[in-house]
């Protein structure tokens, strides 16, 4: 886990009470939370909880990573999405967890589960029914002066709302049905908007303004990453077969798309119109994810022998390419400006 720590601790600086997210830092401290999960070991909960805590927000009354100047600027809901997902990380790794019980502050140490609740409850605030049917806005301000990107309900956003209602429906055992009611409704809308219905193609969204419901000609690996990990955990959970046929043919598809050679890779970073991704790309974590999530509940042997393949294909191509004499296999990022403070005492001996 060292080798994913990097020697100087990396913090979310405030600027007056606006938190800087990006999709990045979520998924980086959802990494240790799942290595928690995992192994039981809690020695980096002081430097991923320290960063948490200093993002948190109030709005609406609820206390998350969101707040009244990034809602008004039209800020992403995919974004709050990642945060929110590695709060439900650590909620399944340490159930009665707070943030920063180390640190306490008035109305900074909410529970972990609780915090992933309200970011599933702010982001279905941008719900709209209104126009294409349904589906999560990707920003949150419809007046924001970018009217393509205000009125786009992005893919990622929607799928990651539906796996923090899968996760949210195992971690409390709800009984109301709120949470599969809500996962079933954004993934019914997904299904009718931005999936294929023959090839699961996922969409990267839909224009909305003006009701034109114009899908994106752009697929990115995360969308369907974060559907296979959403219907994987709800069939876990509900042990409902439509929700694991849905999840197979996610997978189906990113056999079909995202790897090559049995190696997980994104389109969209290589090739002819490529964005010129970092190597791994971000997106391909979702596809990981997805994957073991899928393999922990499939009743397909052969599915979960293509996993470990695919699994052991990506690692070593990773290794190969990436990684460094000393073993440090984190891709490089460019330089960071303005958004973080370094703090250079030891992280570890």
């Amino acid at each position: 886990m060292d080798r994913y720590h990097a020697s100087l601790p990396l913090h979310v600086e405030r600027s007056g009470d606006s938190a800087e997210l990006r999709l990045g830092q979520g998924i980086y401290w959802g990494l240790f939370y799942e290595y928690t999960g995992l192994t039981g070991d809690t020695s980096y909960a002081t430097f991923v909880d320290t960063n948490v805590q200093l993002a948190l927000s109030s709005y609406n009354g609820q206390t998350a990573f969101l707040d009244a100047i990034s809602a008004a600027s039209g800020r992403w809901n995919d974004d709050i999405g990642w945060w929110g997902i590695s709060m439900m990380s650590a909620a399944e790794a340490m159930p009665n967890g707070v943030v920063a019980s180390f640190n306490l502050q008035q109305d900074d140490n909410p529970a972990y589960i609780s915090v992933a609740n309200a970011t599933w409850s702010q982001m279905y605030e941008n719900w709209d029914a209104s126009t294409c049917n349904g589906g999560i806005f990707w920003a949150r301000n419809r007046n924001a002066p970018n009217k393509d990107q205000a009125y786009y309900k992005s893919s990622i956003t929607n799928a990651q709302h539906i796996e923090l209602s899968a996760r949210l429906l195992a971690a409390t055992g709800d009984k109301s049905g709120i949470y599969q009611a809500q996962f079933d409704q954004v993934y019914n809308w997904m299904k009718s908007a931005v999936i294929n219905p023959a090839t699961y193609e996922v969409s990267d969204g839909v224009n909305t303004q003006n009701n034109a419901c114009s899908n994106s000609q752009l697929q990115f690996s995360y969308h369907s990453g974060e559907l296979l990990a959403a219907l994987s955990r709800m069939y876990k959970y509900t042990k409902q077969q439509t929700y694991l046929d849905e999840a197979h043919k996610h997978f189906a598809h990113i056999v079909s798309m995202f790897t090559q050679n049995n190696v997980v890779y994104d389109p969209q970073c290589a090739g002819a119109g490529a964005t010129g991704c970092k190597n791994p790309t971000g997106y391909n974590w979702a596809v990981y994810k997805g994957m073991a999530d899928l393999s922990a509940v499939t009743d397909q042997p052969s599915v979960k022998a293509q996993i470990l393949t695919i699994f052991q294909a990506s690692a070593n191509a990773v290794i190969s390419t990436t990684c460094q004499d000393s073993w440090n296999c984190i891709r490089q990022l460019p330089e960071c400006k303005a958004l973080f403070v370094f703090d250079v005492s030891p992280v570890w001996t």
